[in-house]
Parts: C-alpha cells; structure tokens; sequence
C-alpha cells in the first residue's frame, strides 16, 4: 500500500517527464523487474489451497521421522498450517532449514533442539514437494539477492528509499548490494 501511495505522490509532485526516470518500488515490484532485465522471472506458484495441501503431505510423510510433533488424526492438518506459516517466515527471513538443523545439532539435546529438527525436517521435506511441480515465491527474495551479488544492477542509479519501519535479514542483503552498486543512495527517517 506504501508503493502505491508514494507512486500517487511522485506523478503528482513531479513533472510529467520524471516518469521517464523515476519508479516506485517494493521489493516484490524490484525482484519482478530485475528478473524481467536479467532473467529468472517465474509465476508458477502454487495457490495457497496447493501450498496447504503440500505442507500436510509433508508433515504426513515426515510423521515418523519427528519426535516432538506427534501427528494424530485430529490435529495433522492444525500442525500443517502451523508448519507452513513457519516455512514462510524462515523463508522470508533468508533463513534455510540446513541451517536450523545445523543449529539444532549443536545445542545441548532439548524439547527445543528437537523441535527444531522436526520443523527443518518437516520444511525440508516440504520444499522439495513444492518445487517438483512450482515455483517458491516465498524464495523471490533470496534470488534477488543472489542475483545482486552476481549483477551490477543499480550502476548510474540514484536510490530512494523510505516507507519501511523494519526489514527482514533478506531485505537488509538486498539493501547491502544496492548500497554497493548505487551511484547515491538516500534513505528517509521517520
């Protein structure tokens, strides 16, 4: 909604030929550019009944295999939703599921370390289902990030940023290389 609020304000304040210059992005919007321009845009995504239907295909497979999630007929498809919005914010956060086990694995044995397996494990099994058949949108900002590490995207561009109040690890990547690759970067405080 910020976007488009501040798209509404620039072509009112500017002059017309600044539309040929100017553009207000999210970073949604700047990954489905920059994928445009450089390649890997992808809209295969599973709808969120797909995604829930995957997630509990997951948690069923990996059932045997968890030790603090136990799986009961009743409760699977509560365990389902609650593993995906999980895999949602990790995916969002830049965090991998190696890298919870990783994690998990160095901690003293625990109800904690042993959730953690469980979700790394259950997560795991999760994006490899979703990606036989789709695309993961929640990992469009990761390959923003990978695709900024490897391109110089932002050369003889000046960068705006304003309307956020915090940003994810993700984000904070993202915003590392435009800093790097931006001939000037301006940020607003509020």
């Amino acid at each position: 909604q910020m976007t488009v609020t501040l798209e509404r304000d620039s072509l009112r304040r500017l002059p017309p030929s600044a539309q040929l210059h100017i553009e207000v992005l999210n970073f949604t919007r700047l990954a489905n550019k920059l994928f445009r321009i450089y390649g890997g845009i992808t809209y295969n995504y599973a709808t969120p009944a797909i995604q829930k239907l995957l997630m509990w295909q997951a948690v069923k497979t990996a059932g045997p295999f968890l030790t603090e999630y136990q799986i009961s007929r009743n409760d699977d498809r509560a365990l389902a939703e609650s593993m995906l919005a999980i895999y949602k914010e990790f995916t969002a956060s830049g965090i991998t599921f190696e890298s919870v086990e990783k994690f998990s694995e160095s901690m003293p044995d625990s109800v904690l370390s042993n959730k953690l397996k469980d979700i790394a494990t259950v997560c795991a099994i999760y994006s490899n289902l979703l990606n036989e058949r789709f695309s993961d949108e929640n990992n469009e900002l990761y390959r923003l990030s990978k695709l900024l590490e490897e391109e110089n995207c932002f050369a003889d561009t000046n960068v705006y940023i304003d309307g956020f109040s915090s940003l994810t690890n993700l984000e904070h990547s993202i915003i590392k290389s435009i800093f790097r690759q931006a001939d000037n970067c301006f940020i607003a405080a509020h």
